[in-house]
């Protein structure tokens, strides 16, 4: 997965207008909705497999397994990337990756792994509250709700998409994405994680080397003044049993340091 600063800056802008339009649709449809803001801490109510270690920071916290290494700016495989044309990740990014490919092992290269985690920082309101889900259907008598509510959807749908498109263009210009192929194809759910939720949808892209394809999920958490983009990512034909050993953990263990009520 590339990582292009300026494409980055640019799509958490988009990130930041996505939410700012969530809210306006959902004041629509709930104009008594709490405004109160409490800092509440998350620590207590996560389960951490054992052996895994939690990654920590004032913003969020997750917890990977033994199998996989944070990536090092300054190391080998990154100095690997910058000569091919990639360069390196803005500070706010983590990116998880498989055991050794910091120093270039040769396991490490019969493998392949990404958890990529992007933060953006807003201003109080930006954002969606993070235990606020609008999964559900509107009221189908109430004109203005459903009007609301159908905006809401296209919109998660066209940013959807044009986050797919940017995490699979090519140093060409041309794009890998093999599915979905329009932003009405997009497919998207309200998950809970913990006690909060996150916007949730996957594609499909052809892999950079090699043959075979890629399977990815894109989670956007949000939490009032912040939002995070997590992408994590692994070969198609092994996701199944990368996401229920250390994909789908991975999520469920994401954490906001401070929850925004």
């Amino acid at each position: 997965m590339k990582q292009k600063n300026t494409n980055t800056a640019m799509l958490l802008t988009a990130v930041a207008i996505l939410f700012s339009i969530l809210t306006a649709c959902h004041n629509q449809t709930s104009p008594n909705s709490e405004s109160v803001k409490e800092r509440v801490s998350q620590e207590s109510s996560r389960q951490i497999p054992p052996g895994w270690t939690l990654h920590k920071n004032n913003i969020y916290s997750i917890a990977y397994p033994q199998s996989m290494e944070i990536r090092d700016e300054k190391s080998k495989y990154q100095q690997d990337l910058n000569q091919a044309g990639l360069p390196s990740s803005d500070g706010n990014t983590v990116i998880f990756q498989q055991k050794g490919l910091n120093e270039k092992e040769s396991d490490a290269y019969t493998q392949y792994i990404r958890v990529m985690i992007t933060p953006t920082e807003g201003n109080k309101g930006d954002f969606l509250k993070a235990n606020e889900e609008y999964g559900s259907l509107p009221d189908y008598n109430n004109y203005a709700e459903l009007q609301a509510w159908g905006e809401m959807n296209r919109n998660i749908k066209d940013f959807l998409f044009s986050m797919i498109l940017h995490n699979c263009q090519r140093l060409d210009g041309t794009y890998s994405v093999v599915k979905p192929t329009s932003s009405a194809e997009v497919g998207f759910i309200w998950e809970k994680i913990g006690n909060e939720y996150a916007i949730n949808t996957h594609y499909i892209r052809n892999r950079e080397i090699g043959e075979g394809q890629v399977r990815a999920d894109i989670y956007f958490f949000q939490n009032d003044s912040q939002a995070i983009i997590i992408v994590a990512s692994c070969p198609a034909d092994e996701y199944d049993k990368t996401w229920s050993e250390i994909l789908r953990p991975m999520i469920q263990s994401f954490r906001w340091a401070h929850v925004y009520r």
